[in-house]
């Protein structure tokens, strides 16, 4: 557990769970980026992952997780995840068919990166997070992973996803419009042209795709049903 040095009541919260951590410190350091980094690093078990302050875990998802890397071929997967609001109320119930590099690009950056999770051996054949993006570190590494092995889409809701105004995802738009370019560039080897009918394109398929994988209707399924998420 690495926190940056909260000055709220997250310190005191995590050393009462302290005894079930095999690390935890808080104190000012370098950034999301650096922390996360620093984790997978020290990180000693066979499956890594990362969850961000303001999500969750969903109930049962590391067992889910657990027996999808029951099948050796499996180097990482992507499941579904729910959004919600800063009270925990649904707002968005997000699930992806496939991956398709065509979205990352044109679309958006649509892998749930709570709901991510990898082999720690196939995370040492790749450089790893780069400690200098602060918006797209996660993208950028979806792309490493992916010149390696496809990834296992799991049709279980393995986290929660807090969104509001606060949120890094949300102050952090300007940064993302800088860094998605170095991160296609470095990742592909050229700069795809994102044109706007290009997006348009994309979009229409992406939704068609969804559509016929029954994703969307899912979606809508899943936020009606669900209630209020306490943290």
């Amino acid at each position: 557990m690495l926190d940056g040095g909260s000055t709220d009541e997250s310190p005191a919260i995590i050393e009462q769970y302290a005894s079930r951590l095999a690390f935890w410190r808080s104190a000012p350091d370098e950034g999301h980026p650096s922390a996360v980094h620093e984790g997978l690093v020290m990180a000693t078990g066979g499956i890594m992952g990362f969850v961000n302050s303001d999500d969750m875990l969903a109930p049962g998802s590391l067992e889910i997780v657990r027996q999808a890397f029951d099948d050796p071929k499996v180097q990482w997967v992507i499941g579904d995840v729910m959004l919600i609001d800063a009270d925990g109320s649904p707002l968005r119930y997000l699930r992806e068919p496939f991956w398709c590099q065509n979205w990352q690009i044109h679309v958006r950056n649509c892998v749930p990166q709570s709901s991510v999770f990898w082999r720690s051996d196939f995370y040492r054949k790749v450089p790893g997070i780069d400690v200098k993006l602060n918006f797209h570190m996660d993208m950028d590494l979806w792309f490493q992973f992916r010149k390696l092995a496809l990834p296992k889409i799991l049709r279980h809701l393995l986290s929660y996803q807090r969104q509001h105004a606060d949120t890094k995802t949300s102050r952090l738009q300007h940064i993302q419009a800088i860094e998605t370019p170095i991160v296609l560039k470095r990742r592909l080897g050229y700069q795809p042209k994102t044109s706007a009918f290009r997006r348009f394109f994309w979009r229409a398929h992406r939704a068609t795709v969804k559509a016929l994988y029954g994703a969307y209707f899912i979606g809508w399924l899943r936020v009606r049903d669900s209630e209020r998420v306490k943290f």
